[in-house]
């Protein structure tokens, strides 16, 4: 298996995804092998026991694992790996567009960004989208934490 010296230097994550890609195309048992080259090619480090510890330790391209035998080191590498660089979500193509549901959830999240611009109705109408719309647990929080201090601020006279 070809292992690129441009994985090192190329920066982000990608590097760390495209090694775990190609060793994960590799079958079961020649993995450890493969992340064990890896490490001598691209400066990683691989710890045996007796080394000033008691497992066998993995660190290459900044994910780190370790386990009590080689093959489960490299199988945790693997997931760290996983985790730490996961797959690059496919670009929208020019004809795609996003769901109503997503763009006013979308829409009500930027308003909610910044409060300051908007009237206490407009901020209202974002909190109720959100609460409606969104699973994310912070942003209902906001909102919610937003409508309950709109329902104790007194009212402007018009």
């Amino acid at each position: 298996m070809p292992i690129h010296r441009s994985l090192a230097t190329d920066p982000g994550p990608a590097p760390l995804r495209r090694l775990a890609d190609q060793i994960e195309t590799l079958r079961h048992e020649d993995r450890p092998p493969a992340i064990l080259r890896a490490c001598l090619e691209l400066g990683g480090t691989v710890s045996r026991p007796g080394d000033g510890t008691h497992f066998f330790e993995i660190m290459l391209l900044g994910a780190y694992a370790r386990g009590a035998d080689l093959v489960e080191a490299a199988r945790n590498w693997l997931a760290v790996a996983r985790n730490l660089a996961p797959p690059e979500p496919a670009p929208p193509s020019a004809g795609d567009r996003l769901p109503a549901r997503d763009l006013e959830l979308a829409r009500a999240l930027g308003v909610l960004a910044r409060t300051q611009d908007y009237d206490d109705d407009r901020l209202r109408s974002a909190c109720q989208s959100v609460l409606n719309l969104s699973r994310d647990w912070p942003a209902n929080n906001i909102a919610r934490l937003l409508l309950q201090a709109l329902d104790r601020a007194p009212r402007a006279e018009a």
